[in-house]
């Protein structure tokens, strides 16, 4: 259904007069409005009064023109039509029913918006859609043939474990216990009174370490 707001401030500004910056901002609240619902043509409509009425307030027309070109670019990206979709889609896919198509518009697969109250595509919707039918279709192969390796088996379970601990505890990971060590308590046990450390030296005395599993006494 084409929704289009009918422009009460702006023909109140133009005929009465009054130019508030409280009645500036109720049309570029309907500006804002309108683009969000598609009606891009009232949006460029809008935006044309201001330049000829209101040429004296920089600030608004600044953020017109930005809503306007905004509008502008939105009806190029999105200036494809349901029958020209469906015809680049059977090129690059075959033949399909309305049910998928009404499935791939549910789950965001292909792109749409209502457009100056017509359904319109975006310029790549179907080549877009391929790629993405493809990348859900193999993950979903792949993530079946991997279900039962104790690997995978195990980072789920892991991530599950993530995901719950920074629900309940706002953390970013699960807990994971650790030993540390202090290299440079052992090192110091290996050199000699007043000589100092060097990377070398503390290389070689963390692979001493991992080999006796403790410094020596």
């Amino acid at each position: 259904m084409k929704k289009i707001r009918i422009f009460f401030p702006i023909l109140l500004i133009v005929f009465t007069g009054c130019r508030t910056t409280s009645d500036f901002n109720q049309v570029l609240e309907d500006m804002q409005e309108n683009l969000d619902f598609g009606n891009l043509s009232a949006v460029i409509q809008i935006a044309d009064s201001l330049k000829k009425f209101s040429s004296e307030n920089k600030e608004i027309l600044h953020i017109a023109d930005s809503l306007e070109q905004i509008a502008g670019r939105t009806g190029i990206d999105f200036s494809v039509s349901e029958k020209e979709v469906r015809q680049r889609i059977e090129k690059l896919n075959g033949p399909f029913s309305d049910q998928e198509k009404d499935a791939w518009e549910k789950k965001g697969w292909l792109e749409f918006r209502m457009i100056d109250g017509e359904k319109k595509y975006f310029k790549r919707a179907a080549s877009n859609l391929i790629l993405i039918k493809k990348f859900r279709e193999h993950k979903e192969e792949r993530l079946r043939e991997i279900a039962n390796e104790p690997d995978i088996v195990f980072r789920l379970k892991h991530t599950e474990g993530a995901f719950k601990a920074s629900n309940n505890q706002s953390n970013p990971v699960a807990p994971v216990n650790m030993i540390g060590f202090s290299a440079v308590l052992f090192l110091r046990q290996l050199l000699p009174e007043n000589q100092p450390p060097t990377w070398g030296l503390l290389h070689h005395a963390s692979g001493i370490y991992h080999e006796y599993g403790q410094a020596p006494l």
